[in-house]
């Protein structure tokens, strides 16, 4: 994750919120269960399989997101941006 980069903390609160939702329907489902609400139960069960897979699904576009800035950095580590978002490809150093 790049601090700077504002997809990056989109995504990353959007994962955040997804874990969130589905930490929330879970606590409410033990209570369902506990209490014996059986038809409030079955809809819990419904509720968590989607935020099940919405959690996973934000977690894997920040997982996809992250891995550009890596693959971008791994291609072309002799590139860099300057402070003007301009590309240009860094200069050999000496030792």
């Amino acid at each position: 994750m790049k601090a700077d980069c504002p997809e990056c903390g989109r995504l990353k609160k959007a994962s955040d919120d997804a874990i969130r939702v589905e930490t929330i329907l879970l606590a409410q489902k033990f209570l369902a269960s506990s209490n014996g609400y059986d038809t409030r139960l079955s809809k819990m069960v419904l509720l968590l399989r989607e935020a099940s897979d919405l959690r996973r699904e934000a977690r894997q576009a920040f997982s996809r997101h992250c891995a550009t800035h890596e693959k971008g950095q791994l291609i072309a580590p002799d590139l860099r941006t300057d402070s003007n978002g301009i590309v240009e490809k860094r200069m050999a150093t000496s030792n």
